[in-house]
């Protein structure tokens, strides 16, 4: 049940650390970087990129959790 619920957090964790980056990065101004005619490419780059970010981040996030728990539940013991 633990291992079940620990997955869970994690994916839950991942998903919102995606959707986060991607609300962040899609204000950016793309039109600088891409043209008009490859400016359909600019949603697809902001996709992949905070898809990236987002689990580099939530990656980060998950591993500091789970640091912290196996630190209180060795002072615990």
């Amino acid at each position: 049940m633990s291992a079940t619920f620990n997955g869970l957090f994690i994916l839950f964790i991942r998903i919102m650390v995606v959707a986060l980056t991607y609300q962040v990065i899609a204000k950016i101004h793309w039109q600088k970087l891409f043209t008009k005619a490859n400016y359909y490419m600019a949603q697809y780059v902001c996709l992949l990129v905070s898809i990236g970010l987002g689990h580099i981040v939530g990656s980060f996030f998950v591993e500091i959790i789970q640091l912290m728990q196996a630190i209180l539940l060795a002072q615990l013991t």
